[in-house]
């Protein structure tokens, strides 16, 4: 897994709304397997954990699936 968060408000400020730009450059935080696990529950989260905290992140952030090539 590696998923990358892309905050609105900055996508905005910075790139005038233009995400695909933003996702080439990587210009976001970059979630994958060991930050996930390190980030969540102390040192042990899953994707379960990452995905509530997508959940409540949605209103300020879009997530896009690095690998697959897709918003999710």
């Amino acid at each position: 897994m590696k998923i990358i968060e892309l905050s609105k408000k900055y996508c905005m400020n910075c790139y005038g709304g233009n995400y695909d730009e933003m996702i080439k450059n990587q210009d976001g935080i970059i979630f994958d397997d060991e930050m996930i696990r390190k980030a969540f529950k102390h040192g042990s989260g899953g994707s379960k954990d990452f995905k509530e905290y997508m959940q409540w992140n949605r209103p300020f952030c879009r997530y896009y699936d690095l690998e697959n090539q897709k918003y999710i």
